[in-house]
């Protein structure tokens, strides 16, 4: 006869998994209508931008899903796209490790991205390169006339005046097509300046929104001795080959929705091990499919753990697998 204890903990054990899949299940419903986050066959991350564009332009127009936004991972760096509901050869591409948003085309084969809000760096790079070029031509024409006779024949002069006048021209036609058609509040490098500061500001919710899809990742192969707050929607791994002790702190600001994970490769040496739960809620540990109260680690094993508020407990469930 099976002990009592085991069926009640089975039970348990059912009863939490098949809630998290209920709550995983909402979250996806109301995910779908929103986007997708876009995978390659192996792995989690795309090698080139290119190869994650190939796959937004596939999962977006030859597909039968009819998600409007996409999210992916090239290497540490995450991408938004959004559909064109009219072209099949365009999308906007968001690259969020520098906040700047493309039109990408790729009606010619190759992909063509074109930046689409020209904000005040890139205005200053073609200013400084415009100095740059005056600066280089008055020096040379300096150069040129003191290396003959140190005197400046009026034709060389205004030779010089003249190609000054036209770099000033190029300057100036470059903030025209800047601000052409803008209203009259907003036709300096000052007053756009402003604009792309307000408009940060009125849609932090949007950028708020973006890093969210966003899973941090954090890889470490010399601390030995780590003490680590888990914060929310990052994962953590640490490789180093003689971890001597390990202390992981759950956040006392935790809400339902929260989760971390930590990975963790242990040696022939056992280090200690501590967590610490700093949160309102009360703590359940369950390792390799049990609950329990405590960890012990083993020598020449690595672990996964996973941290989860579900809004009632949390969850702080363990994997433990011996190394090959």
């Amino acid at each position: 006869m099976i002990p009592e204890d085991i069926i009640l903990n089975a039970a348990e054990n059912i009863n939490t998994n098949l809630a998290r899949l209920t709550d995983l299940e909402v979250r996806f419903k109301g995910f779908s209508k929103f986007g997708r986050r876009l995978e390659p066959s192996t792995g989690t991350s795309f090698k080139t931008e290119d190869d994650v564009l190939d796959e937004a332009f596939k999962f977006f127009y030859n597909s039968d899903d009819t998600s409007d936004i996409a999210s992916a991972q090239v290497d540490i760096n995450t991408y938004l796209f959004i559909k064109s509901r009219f072209l099949t050869s365009r999308l906007i591409m968001l690259d969020t490790t520098n906040h700047k948003f493309y039109d990408v085309d790729k009606s010619t084969g190759d992909y063509v991205k074109s930046i689409m809000f020209y904000g005040a760096e890139e205005v200053a790079n073609d200013i400084a390169d415009a100095l740059e070029k005056l600066n280089t031509a008055l020096t040379k024409y300096i150069d040129d006339q003191d290396a003959a006779d140190r005197k400046y024949a009026d034709g060389a002069f205004n030779n010089s005046i003249a190609h000054a006048n036209s770099l000033f021209e190029q300057i100036n036609n470059r903030l025209n097509l800047i601000t052409n058609g803008a209203d009259t509040d907003y036709d300096s490098f000052r007053e756009l300046s402003d604009q792309i500061k307000a408009f940060k500001e009125e849609h932090s919710d949007f950028w708020n929104s973006i890093d969210a899809l966003t899973t941090k990742t954090l890889t470490d192969s010399e601390t030995t001795s780590i003490v680590r707050t888990l914060s929310n929607n990052t994962d953590y791994s640490y490789t180093a080959d003689d971890i001597a002790s390990i202390t992981l702190k759950i956040p006392a600001d935790i809400t339902h929705g929260y989760t971390a994970g930590v990975n963790y490769k242990i040696g022939s040496t056992r280090p200690g091990f501590s967590l610490i739960n700093n949160s309102a809620y009360p703590l359940r540990i369950i390792e390799n499919g049990r609950v329990g109260d405590s960890i012990t680690l083993k020598a020449n094993h690595i672990y996964s753990c996973l941290v989860i508020c579900n809004g009632l407990e949390v969850i702080f469930q363990v994997v433990e697998m011996e190394v090959k």
